[in-house]
């Protein structure tokens, strides 16, 4: 049976929304109408109407109507909001003189008793809870910890420190009753905390020098911060995990406090390799936690000392090829001045990062054999490496430059032969940038570097066809796989550049060839691990694509909707990839963002090409649907409809009286429609919130024009509203006395 919008979402459905129109009439009557009647009538009505919703949420919480509650208690916490704001504007109760800031605490506080008072009565009803006003708590305590603790006096630190603390108490006092709630205030005091840890940061990262941020004790809301955080970890009735997280962050604000200002140089290599020091010394000696704790960031810290080792010789070749001629230096071409930390300092931080890994390994209990594996397969070629960076950071010829690297990627590939498990891969790194940085330096010609990539390219799919056929090596089929993507890649850019092609050219070659390669991935290499390579290979291939379109936003948004629609159709076709499909509804959204900001220069808007792929995509869809009736439809048609309506709609928002409007709004009640038909959830929610976010554009102001009539649009969406309202009630009633009959029948003897 295929699976469909379950009986008890279209109750919910119908509330949220009429909920949602309520509140539209309620805005549009005070925006419109509130103005032209007398003070005592605006308060009268502003209470009586108040009040008679939360009387009604107050029935429907004691014949235990869990859903209808819900949304109108919700819509109670609404009004009472968009009351308070509206008593403020019109100076009723004399709210107008208060200060906009302490008028939103007042809202923020009122929030609060509400939702805490509903919340503890509401215990004791049928519904026995209600999370409406659980959220309503959560949102009063999140709009005064904005408006008090984040931003108000004594903000640079000192209301921070206090509120974190306040805020776990309030969680306390929560808990007995209110358990989920205590979870809320529990994460804005994690919130607050990062506030408080933020401000130090901020403080080194602007500051002048390491010696004025030290001696004017700038980073005194790092240390505070990893206080509280130390705090944590003494209660043992707090969860390990909690307090493993704790001790993380009272060690990240630390080392932060160590590091800043950041400043890539000698000294601050020298400072990160021994806040590696220490947190190997925290591995072998502390307590659980704290080991763990000290584990994760060690980890981080390794990953940094190795992307310096990858990024440094980078940054000293694209340097040198930069400021010299395509195939045009002499051989005795000096490469160029030293910067930046000393070839001393990385060995240093990479013998640093070796003591965190041997010490993470013997924590998780490793045999001595794995740490002398690893010492000799991948040290050699990074160590190397790392010789190489220091060679080319010095004023050397170009051709003992190359020397260097080409001898680091032999000594890496040694190493790499001494082993034939998982280290190869780690130990193939530094060889294989060092060999092509070698190639880099010491080719200057496009048209060069383009044939020969081309040949590369050619032999690595040779090489991948004749090793695949073999059964006892992985290895060697999945890099060459990987590689000949990759060349192809630099040989279209390389042909690009050759032939004198813009960068809007180079982007749409690299995006056909990652398309072609990650598309084709599953026929070209059967072998898992090859197929992997090939996918991520092509992924880079896209990146490489998206970064070179950047400095052109119509083009960077026509490449984002390719790659994000072949990532989804691979997640549609191939059922063992249905898990990326969130990758390229990622890719889409991006691509949908950078077109609000390109907007529809030339007379065409993004239609012209996103719905042609969005077309693609449903279509691949349907027929996953009836190939499948099980799978989910938000897989196979959640990005597709997405793709169809989202850029529109939100193009349309700025008029919401266009044809586009009209368009995109038929387009949504078609969808909905057909959900209805179907029972598929995907098109029903798509179309209902592209409808619903279309309604709510009514509130803007460039839309006001069309609400100039005192008896309009607010009866419309009220009357609207307040019909799917009492659809919902009617429907969760239906379904509760349905249950009470079963029930009955059941029980009949």
């Amino acid at each position: 049976r295929r699976p469909g919008l379950p009986g008890r979402a279209v109750p919910v459905i119908l509330l949220g929304l009429g909920g949602v129109f309520v509140f539209v009439a309620v805005s549009l009557f005070l925006a419109v109408t509130w103005q032209a009647l007398p003070l005592v009538v605006k308060a009268a009505m502003m209470v009586t109407f108040t009040v008679g919703v939360a009387v009604g949420a107050t029935a429907l919480s004691r014949r235990g109507l869990r859903g209808s509650a819900e949304a109108i208690w919700a819509l109670v916490a609404a009004l009472v909001a968009l009351d308070l704001g509206a008593a403020h504007r019109s100076g009723l109760f004399g709210l107008d003189a208060l200060s906009g800031r302490t008028m939103t605490t007042v809202v923020g506080t009122v929030l609060v008793a509400l939702g805490l008072s509903v919340g503890i009565w509401a215990r004791g009803t049928r519904i026995c809870r209600c999370v409406a006003a659980e959220m309503t708590l959560m949102t009063g305590l999140l709009v005064v910890s904005v408006t008090q603790v984040w931003t108000g006096p004594g903000s640079a630190g000192l209301s921070q420190s206090i509120g974190v603390v306040g805020l776990v108490g309030v969680a306390l006092l929560l808990r007995p009753r209110l358990r989920e709630a205590s979870y809320g205030a529990l994460g804005l005091a994690v919130l607050t905390w990062a506030n408080l840890a933020a401000l130090g940061a901020l403080n080194g990262a602007t500051a002048s020098s390491r010696a004025t941020f030290w001696s004017g004790l700038d980073g005194w809301q790092l240390l505070v911060a990893a206080a509280l955080a130390g705090a944590v970890t003494v209660s043992a009735a707090v969860p390990v995990e909690a307090r493993t997280t704790a001790a993380g962050a009272s060690l990240a604000t630390l080392a932060t406090l160590v590091l800043l200002p950041w400043d890539w140089s000698t000294l601050e290599v020298l400072l990160l390799t021994g806040v590696l020091l220490v947190l190997a010394a925290v591995l072998g000696l502390a307590s659980r936690c704290w080991a763990l704790a000290a584990g994760c960031l060690g980890s981080l810290g390794v990953a940094v000392a190795v992307g310096a080792l990858l990024v440094s010789p980078a940054a000293w070749v694209l340097s040198f090829v930069d400021r010299h001629p395509v195939w045009a230096s002499p051989v005795a071409t000096r490469f160029q001045d030293g910067v930046g930390p000393s070839a001393w300092s990385v060995l240093a931080l990479l013998v640093a990062a070796g003591v965190v890994v041997t010490a993470g390994l013997r924590l998780t209990g490793s045999r001595r054999g794995d740490v002398g594996s690893l010492a000799v397969v991948v040290a050699p070629g990074a160590f190397a490496l790392a010789v190489a960076t220091g060679l080319a950071g010095s004023r050397l010829p170009l051709w003992l430059v190359v020397a260097g690297f080409a001898g680091a990627a032999a000594v890496g590939a040694v190493g790499t032969m001494r082993d034939t498990g998982d280290l190869r891969l780690a130990g193939l790194l530094p060889a294989a940038e060092a060999a092509a940085l070698a190639l880099l330096a010491a080719s200057r010609s496009d048209l060069v570097t383009g044939v020969l990539c081309t040949v590369l390219a050619v032999t690595a799919a040779v090489v991948f066809a004749l090793s695949s056929r073999r059964s006892d090596d992985r290895l060697l089929p999945s890099l060459s796989a990987s590689a000949t993507v990759l060349l192809t890649g630099y040989a279209a850019a390389a042909w690009t550049l050759a032939a004198n092609g813009d960068a809007t050219i180079r982007a749409e070659l690299l995006t056909g060839v990652a398309c072609a390669f990650g598309l084709a991935a599953a026929y070209l290499a059967r072998e898992p691990v090859s197929r992997l390579g090939v996918e991520l290979s092509a992924g880079l291939v896209g990146v490489t694509a998206i970064a070179t379109a950047l400095p052109d936003e119509h083009t960077l948004a026509l490449v984002l909707t390719v790659l994000g629609t072949a990532v989804v159709l691979l997640s549609v076709l191939e059922v063992d990839r249905i898990h990326i499909g969130w990758l390229g509804g990622i890719v889409l959204t991006a691509s949908t963002l950078v077109r609000l900001d390109t907007g529809t220069a030339g007379g065409l808007g993004p239609e012209v090409y996103t719905l042609p792929a969005a077309a693609l995509l449903i279509g691949a869809g349907a027929w996953r649907l009836s190939r499948d009736p099980r799978v989910s439809t938000w897989r196979v048609l959640g990005s597709g409809l997405t793709l169809a309506l989202g850029p529109t709609v939100l193009l349309a928002l700025p008029d919401p009286s266009s044809l586009r409007a009209l368009l995109v709004g038929i387009g949504a009640a078609a969808a909905l429609g057909v959900g209805v038909q179907q029972r598929w959830q995907a098109p029903f929610l798509v179309g209902t919130g592209v409808l619903g976010l279309l309604a709510l554009r009514f509130l803007g102001p460039l839309a006001m024009d069309v609400l100039a009539n005192p008896l309009g649009a607010w009866m419309l969406f009220g009357s609207f509203g307040a019909a799917c309202l009492a659809a919902g009630i009617l429907w969760e009633q239906s379904m509760r006395n349905i249950l009470v009959a079963t029930r009955y029948l059941a029980h009949l003897r």
